[in-house]
């Protein structure tokens, strides 16, 4: 498994089998958040960012800055991404893991402005809002057509 294609595939099958979607990133991810809770040495800071690859503990330390903004994260706000999830995976071809990961970062403010990665969270959260507000208009037209006095019974 020297690709990066073999890797994406390994998980691929792994998130198959825990019929959960998981991705490369998602576990870099969560091992570097995993970082600040188990190393308590500077050198073991510097081993573990070492094994994952990084160039520099400053990478590493990146991990620090999302845990800070999941801290300062409302639970409100916490819910509402999450439901707005929960309404994309009704029809799981409108959202994929990757695109998620995107509005995530997006909503939660960790994408710099201008930047690639910002702009396609961006556009994923307004379109996803779009389609929310298209539907809440179909299931109120809908509504108002159920209401318009034909099935009454006189």
């Amino acid at each position: 498994m020297a690709s990066t294609h073999a890797i994406s595939q390994a998980f691929e099958v792994a998130s198959r089998t825990l019929e959960k979607q998981i991705t490369p990133h998602a576990a870099k991810h969560c091992i570097g958040c995993l970082s600040l809770e188990v190393c308590k040495t500077p050198d073991e800071h510097k081993a573990w960012s070492m094994n994952m690859g990084h160039e520099s503990e400053e990478v590493t330390d990146q991990y620090k800055k999302h845990l800070r903004s999941y801290k300062n994260l409302s639970e409100e706000r916490v819910v509402e991404i999450f439901e707005q999830f929960d309404q994309a995976a009704e029809n799981e071809s409108e959202i994929g893991i990757d695109d998620k990961d995107f509005m995530l970062r997006y909503l939660m403010r960790d994408s710099k402005p201008g930047t690639e990665e910002y702009e396609r969270g961006e556009n994923l959260v307004d379109e996803h809002r779009e389609r929310q507000k298209a539907k809440k208009r179909e299931v109120m037209h809908k509504q108002t057509d159920d209401d318009d006095g034909d099935d009454v019974i006189e």
